[in-house]
């Protein structure tokens, strides 16, 4: 067998470093930048950050400067149980409220405990603030809604209750114990429980389960774990003003970080090779940074104008069953860019929607024909919900049933699909769900 030497001319295509910083930085969420962006900046002495939470520039001189990155400031927050009231504030603060209401919930934020309970007496606030009760019993229910789930609780049975409403899929006996038999928690008294609410063992494991997820303050993470949890800080905020949703990114929760010019300076006046290639090296890797950061918020503004005029209807309303067919390919089309891209820049985000915290990812959602066209599975989980709560509890409705059910509503569903729809909602089988009437002499 001979060797022959031939030429052989191919495409391949190479990623400059720039463009590889610029896709990096897309998946990274505001609190990740933030460390990341502190992290380069104690090591490139280019890079200037002025904190959001400082309004005066910090210069990196030899790594001699502790910067607190956004996550500690806020596991410090938690750990002193006083300054969590600002985070609170800043949720208020893009909500679409009078500045009345505004400052009754500050008031409200003020006047709870370190651990996130609201444990003042309403009549005796009243008088103290000199504001009507009604005002503050209403500020009260806004805080509630805020996060994390339970802050504003007036008892652990609050809390727990309150943390349940906020989840989609749970046992439906959970608010049920935590309502009427939070006390068995010490006692032990499960068959008590049990046999007055007619449920199985099975239903009572998963009740119980749900509940012990759960957090019995709302500054911490797991019952009695003891560990501080990380507040969600989002990515986009969207606010509604008249009949317009507007959108922001971070709300200068990201520093701002710049080319320190006089380190720039002094780099014409080098004459040492050395020295002069590895301070060229550090400006580039700078402006490569800044540059990614600037295309991630770019590509984050257009991505969330895009989702926002899709799914307008369910910024509006705040309900899951207005959320519209939407995927990542078609967005991707859209925004002439690869499906990946899309996946990347919503990966661990999450978006303050007017009515609360959402997942960026669950503005996505496949779309399944109907005869009054595609729909949402939410819409479909929603249609569900409405089946099962209005059945006959002593003759509860069949997974295929239900199936029969959305065939009459114009939607065609294998019973597999209905079942596992049914599951994710939270509800059991038919036999498990059917409630025996006791026959009183």
């Amino acid at each position: 067998m001979g060797m022959n030497l031939s030429q052989v001319q191919s495409l391949k295509l190479k990623l400059t470093p720039a463009v590889y910083q610029a896709i990096s930085l897309l998946q990274y969420n505001s609190q990740d930048l933030t460390k990341l962006i502190h992290e380069q900046a104690e090591i490139n002495p280019f890079l200037s950050i002025r904190d959001w939470s400082s309004s005066s520039s910090t210069y990196r001189e030899g790594g001699t400067n502790h910067v607190t990155s956004t996550t500690d400031v806020i596991e410090q927050t938690i750990a002193n149980g006083s300054s969590f009231r600002e985070e609170l504030r800043s949720q208020i603060q893009v909500m679409s409220l009078s500045p009345e209401i505004q400052n009754r919930c500050f008031l409200v934020i003020d006047s709870l405990s370190d651990n996130g309970y609201f444990e003042e007496d309403m009549l005796t606030l009243s008088n103290a603030l000199r504001a009507p009760i009604k005002q503050l019993e209403n500020a009260l229910s806004i805080v509630r809604t805020l996060d994390p789930p339970g802050i504003g609780a007036k008892s652990l049975k609050d809390c727990l209750s309150l943390q349940l409403q906020r989840k989609t899929n749970h046992s439906r006996f959970a608010i049920d114990i935590v309502t009427h038999y939070i006390d068995c928690f010490i006692t032990g008294e499960w068959v008590r429980a049990k046999e007055a609410l007619g449920i199985s063992d099975e239903e009572l494991h998963d009740a119980l389960k749900d509940i012990r997820a759960l957090n019995p303050t709302p500054i911490v993470s797991g019952l009695g774990s003891g560990d501080a949890s990380r507040y969600i800080i989002p990515d986009i905020y969207i606010t509604k003003e008249g009949d317009e949703l507007k959108i922001n990114d971070e709300m200068g929760q990201i520093p701002n970080v710049s080319i320190d010019s006089r380190y720039v300076d002094e780099l014409r006046g080098l004459t040492d090779p050395e020295t002069n290639h590895f301070l060229k090296e550090k400006l580039k890797e700078a402006e490569w940074l800044l540059m990614g950061i600037t295309k991630r918020k770019q590509t984050l503004i257009k991505l969330t104008e895009l989702c926002v005029n899709h799914q307008r209807s369910f910024f509006e309303s705040g309900k899951w069953e207005s959320i519209q067919p939407l995927t990542m390919k078609k967005i991707a089309e859209q925004l002439e860019v690869h499906e990946s891209t899309i996946s990347r820049a919503v990966s661990n985000k999450y978006i303050q929607a007017p009515f609360g915290i959402i997942s960026y990812r669950s503005l996505f959602s496949k779309g399944l024909s109907s005869s009054d066209g595609e729909v949402s599975v939410f819409y479909i989980k929603s249609l569900i919900q409405k089946i099962i709560t209005n059945e006959d509890k002593s003759k509860p409705l069949s997974d295929q049933k239900i199936v029969e059910a959305l065939n009459d509503k114009g939607i065609t569903l294998s019973r597999r699909v209905v079942s596992k729809y049914r599951t994710e909602c939270g509800y059991l089988a038919a036999s498990k769900r059917k409630i025996i009437k006791k026959k009183h002499e």
